[in-house]
């Protein structure tokens, strides 16, 4: 589904081994969207839970289909790292190489979700609940359900 991301932008290999992409998520119950420059907007809850401040620099790389930030607490920076500033209004622009990887457009919703000391930002994507698919879905009980599955369901007696 996601386009093979140049090696640059997936992120230094520290990242990768202190934060596991798995069922531990925590999601905020937030999504936001992305705006037409390409900026992101951090809540003022998450900003103050996480110490974030205006003028700030966040660490941005992509593990899996994720968009992993993490404040920059020292001036050393990775080199397959992307570092944005956050503006007074909690904003970010996320870097073009990762909009355009993830097709991510002004209006696209971003789904918050962290882990340990990581914000973790990914596409909500509309799909079945049972298959991830996205085509053909109908809502049920406020979950989408494509037809192939209602079919199933139907011949396990559901």
């Amino acid at each position: 589904m996601y386009k093979k991301i140049p090696y640059f932008v997936r992120g230094d290999l520290d990242m990768s081994k202190n934060i596991e992409i798995n069922n531990n998520l925590k999601y905020t119950g937030i999504t936001k969207n992305i705006d037409g420059l390409g900026r992101f907007v951090l809540p003022s809850s998450l900003r103050e839970t996480y110490g974030i401040k205006t003028g700030d620099k966040l660490q941005i790389n992509v593990i899996d289909s994720y968009i992993v930030l993490n404040l920059q607490k020292n001036n050393k920076k990775q080199e397959k790292s992307f570092y944005r500033t956050v503006d007074e209004l909690g904003r970010f622009v996320i870097p073009v190489e990762i909009r355009n990887n993830f097709e991510l457009q002004n209006g696209t919703p971003i789904r918050i979700y962290f882990k340990n000391n990581y914000i973790l930002l990914k596409k909500d994507e509309v799909s079945c609940t049972f298959c991830s698919e996205s085509n053909n879905l109908v809502e049920y009980e406020n979950k989408l359900v494509c037809f192939k599955c209602i079919s199933n369901l139907n011949n396990i007696g559901f």
